[in-house]
């Protein structure tokens, strides 16, 4: 599916502490696509990508594995 790109956690527990964290603007700046799935309770978004090979891929294997088709949608 692509190399993995690291995206930092907002927010993250350690020692049962809440950590919150901030994302540099030029990683948002990367990401390209939205993935979208629809459930019972309405959209849930699984991720961000950085380019649309890498979102069609995902969405083609899960819709192979998982039967769910995947929304893409540019940000």
């Amino acid at each position: 599916m692509g190399p993995l790109t690291e995206v930092p956690a907002l927010v993250r527990i350690e020692n049962e502490h809440w950590i919150f964290e901030r994302i540099e603007a030029s990683t948002l700046h990367e990401l390209t696509h939205r993935l979208v799935v629809q459930t019972s309770d309405g959209e849930e978004v699984l991720g961000v990508t950085e380019d649309l090979s890498t979102a069609l891929e995902v969405a083609r294997c899960m819709a192979a594995n998982d039967n769910q088709v995947v929304l893409i949608q540019a940000l």
